[in-house]
């Protein structure tokens, strides 16, 4: 688990789970205190946005070695066509 996740899971502090973005993420303590605002007030989006990326690479990725063309297609008709995630599952 990244120190993100034992922030919001495992009990990390907030000035620890700083500390470490600051060390290893060489962010500044301004960024990484923002970043963990965002997290604090967006938990849901955070997870569903990397969820989400996840579930388009897999749906694009498995065409696109192929056909790239196709995998341009795919990704503008997940863009203009409202769907659903499990749409996206296969």
């Amino acid at each position: 688990m990244t120190e993100v996740s034992a922030y919001l899971y495992e009990g990390m502090s907030r000035d620890d789970t700083i500390s470490w973005l600051m060390e290893y993420g060489l962010e500044t303590r301004g960024t990484a205190s923002q970043r963990l605002d965002f997290i604090d007030a967006q938990r849901a989006y955070v997870v569903t946005y990397n969820y989400g990326k996840r579930i388009v690479e897999n749906y694009i990725g498995e065409v696109l070695n192929q056909d790239p063309e196709q995998a341009w297609s795919l990704f503008s008709e997940i863009l203009l066509t409202p769907m659903m995630p499990a749409d996206l599952l296969r």
